[in-house]
């Protein structure tokens, strides 16, 4: 595969160590996407193993909920200037949203999951977005 999040992977420490391990300058998140990037550029290769669980614990409210996509977002427009065109990362957030979409189907709370699923694009881009303003913004001098 071409991608990877830290909170879905395991990586030997030999791995981490001769990369030197994440880029701490990503405010919130992709860091791990980053990584991965400077992993398969080096000639590395990630394995997915589709027959391995992770158990991730569930956001504490919504407005947790509201603050980690905002973060995500915030972090996009740095995360675009090392990689370039995000083109392959939109494929991969649309395979994810996919596979919850199929997990949950026939579950009384897909309406939810939905709802939940298109705000979170909402909010990531709205993030994006008035990063951007405020970056330009602060370019610019004001007599």
């Amino acid at each position: 595969v071409e991608k990877l999040s830290s909170g879905n992977c395991i990586i030997s420490k030999k791995i981490i160590d001769k990369y030197n391990g994440f880029d701490e300058k990503f405010s919130y998140c992709f860091e791990d996407a980053w990584f991965a990037q400077r992993l398969l550029r080096a000639g590395e290769r990630i394995k997915y193993y589709p027959e391995m669980n992770v158990y991730h614990k569930p956001m504490e409210s919504f407005k947790s909920f509201i603050k980690w996509h905002y973060a995500r977002g915030k972090g996009l427009p740095t995360f675009q200037k090392r990689v370039g065109k995000l083109k392959n990362f939109k494929k991969l957030r649309l395979w994810s949203t996919k596979n919850i979409i199929k997990a949950h189907w026939k579950h009384p709370r897909i309406i939810l999951i939905l709802l939940l699923l298109a705000l979170s694009v909402v909010i990531q881009y709205s993030a994006m977005v008035i990063e951007n303003i405020k970056k330009h913004d602060e370019g610019k001098s004001y007599s």
